[in-house]
């Protein structure tokens, strides 16, 4: 049980679970029959080997160099306990593939090949040194040593989910891919803890469907899309390590104009993978995309909105250069038109445009506008000043010196009865408009007239029921 204990957090990833687990071998060593106390201490010695790579990675070589040591002490005692020298041989060709001494492993896995031809760990560890050498020198004949060892272990063990995996991967770095298929699928379907195994059928199961989107994309065949979606499926079902199987669903579903459907495949995506940039970049062009879908169809205030999407899609490094300038020319048009619609005293569809404009690229002048139409509706609906009142507030936020907007903001303030206030931007725009402007002798007109309904209101306030 401690055995299947320590493998199970290594698989998990949490290194000190898995040698305390491991530590507690030598301690019921003692109640265990003769044969098996060096397998107890073989385990502990596999477990250093597993805590040395793990702690390379997080605390450097040094920490690594102590926990190979440990894992050679505890091999040492093994073999006094009675493991056998091809184990010995084994585990030692692990302690040194690890220390990434690759000549001296496949010597130890030579001998423990030697002393027992039964043996698969030792076919699958020199498998292993194979595969590393191809990865730094790229000559396939370490993958036909790969391949050979693994043909060999296959011999003795037909059924080992680990052979069956690692001659999977081997054909995949081989460029085989329809053969290293069904090797994999029979990996994960004799063991479906094969995490590797699971990965790289998910990866290839992607391929496979992007290569019949590209199909469907040429011959708009039914066939080609539900073979993608098929293949889509089948690999999220692997729970792969990676988005890209949700993201292939995603763009299934895209192709099907299920756009909803699309989006929540690759919101799923961001949320399983937040430390992936593709799931992000995948949201930002959904976005963008959707955008132009909007332009084409629904018009242009969906396509702001689409479009400001994109651009909120924190971490993603798509290109969104043409997002930004269809922004600006909808700012554009739409300012132009609500300019157009004020002219011909169309007031609401005015304050529309305008507003899509703010959107579309807020500016100063896009609120002040927006507060002349609302400003310029007839009546005193109390609710509409003060949206006009906001919107000038707005354009003063974004510049500071926009005369034209406490100018206008004062009139509204005096028409919602806050004459303080109004005085207060009178007295603001007269400090800051030419001397010779020919509006400055009405302003200290103004000034005065709003000073005095501030006096009349400060004499006599309004009593509640009086309401505003």
């Amino acid at each position: 049980m401690l055995q299947l204990l320590t493998r199970a957090a290594f698989e998990s990833g949490d290194v000190e679970r898995a040698l305390a687990a491991a530590g507690e071998l030598p301690a019921i060593a003692a109640d265990l029959p003769d044969e098996d106390v060096g397998l107890a201490y073989e385990e502990l010695a596999a477990a250093w080997i597993e805590t040395g790579i793990a702690r390379r990675a997080r605390d450097g070589e040094a920490a690594a160099t102590s926990a190979f040591a440990q894992a050679r002490a505890q091999l040492a005692t093994a073999a006094e306990a009675g493991l056998p020298a091809s184990r010995v041989h084994l585990r030692t060709g692990e302690i040194l593939f690890a220390e990434e001494d690759f000549l001296a492993a496949t010597r130890e896995f030579d001998r423990a090949t030697e002393l027992d031809p039964e043996d698969v760990d030792a076919f699958l560890d020199r498998a292993a040194v194979w595969r590393s050498h191809f990865l730094m020198e790229e000559d396939a004949a370490f993958l036909r040593g790969a391949d050979d060892d693994l043909r060999r272990a296959l011999a003795v063990a037909p059924s080992d989910a680990r052979v069956m995996a690692a001659l999977g991967e081997t054909l995949l770095l081989s460029r085989k891919p329809s053969e290293a298929f069904p090797w994999l699928q029979r990996a994960v379907l004799a063991d479906p803890s094969q995490r590797a195994a699971r990965a790289l059928l998910a990866e290839l199961l992607v391929r496979a469907g992007r290569s019949n989107l590209e199909k469907h994309a040429e011959t708009r065949a039914d066939a080609d899309l539900d073979d993608a979606a098929s293949a889509a499926e089948r690999a999220i079902a692997l729970d792969p390590p990676a988005p890209d199987a949700l993201l292939l669903r995603a763009d299934v579903l895209r192709t099907r104009s299920r756009w909803g459907d699309a989006l929540t495949a690759i919101k799923e995506a961001v949320e399983r993978f937040p430390g992936r940039i593709e799931p992000r970049n995948a949201l930002a062009a959904y976005y963008r995309d959707a955008g132009h879908g909007f332009l084409l169809s629904r018009g242009a205030s969906q396509a702001v909105e689409a479009f400001r999407l994109a651009l909120a899609v924190e971490g993603a490094d798509v290109d969104l250069a043409g997002v930004r300038e269809r922004l600006l020319g909808i700012a554009i048009g739409a300012y132009k038109d609500g300019i157009e619609a004020r002219e011909r005293r169309d007031l609401e569809a005015a304050a529309r445009e305008f507003r899509l404009s703010i959107r579309a690229d807020e500016t100063p002048e896009g609120w002040f506008q927006l507060g002349n139409a609302l400003a310029a509706r007839t009546g005193e609906d109390l609710a509409v000043l003060r949206s006009a009142a906001e919107a000038y507030d707005r354009a003063l936020e974004l510049r500071e010196d926009f005369v034209p907007a406490l100018l206008n903001r004062a009139g509204v303030l005096l028409r919602l009865g806050r004459p303080d206030e109004a005085a207060r931007d009178y007295r603001a725009w007269l400090a800051k408009a030419p001397d010779d402007d020919e509006n400055r002798r009405a302003v200290e007109h103004q000034v005065a007239q709003a000073e005095r309904i501030a006096r009349e209101i400060a004499a006599d306030p309004p009593r509640p029921e009086d309401g505003e």
